[in-house]
């Protein structure tokens, strides 16, 4: 019963209702990547349409700027990434561990909070050098200074 309890907080705190709407697009455009990567062997047209971004929502550079934060963020990484399915409507309403720490980054780097960012990437990266990957980051930032934070 404790253990139930205790996973339902924890689950409240890992849901895409808590980040703001300029995160919850970064998140949905990253997953898409994420999957295009996963899957571009078998739908090469999956990672275009990843690519893809409202005009109106964020600026078209966006998911391209996206995509080198995830380059980065793999070469210094040693496992895989999870993600939760794009395409899934249960499954992307939470988010997984990796996740929050990829929000967490982009927060703290559209907040200036330049210690949390650089722990939060420490982790991500799984100890790896993290600087092409906040580097990267602070870059996809400068894009949504105003909507973000």
């Amino acid at each position: 019963m404790l253990n139930r309890i205790i996973r339902n907080r924890q689950s409240r705190d890992h849901r895409l209702e808590n980040l703001d709407r300029t995160e919850v697009e970064i998140l949905r455009i990253a997953r898409r990547i994420f999957h295009g990567l996963a899957t571009t062997a078998h739908d090469p047209m999956s990672l275009e349409q990843a690519l893809e971004v409202d005009p109106d929502r964020l600026n078209s550079v966006v998911p391209l700027r996206l995509m080198l934060v995830i380059n980065a963020m793999r070469r210094a990484r040693s496992s895989c990434f999870i993600y939760a399915n794009p395409f899934c409507p249960r499954c992307q309403s939470r988010l997984t561990r990796e996740e929050r720490l990829f929000v967490a980054v982009f927060r703290a780097v559209v907040q200036q909070q330049k210690t949390a960012a650089h722990a939060n990437a420490m982790i991500l990266c799984e100890g790896g050098d993290t600087r092409a990957f906040l580097s990267q980051m602070q870059e996809l930032a400068r894009l949504v200074p105003a909507q973000a934070g």
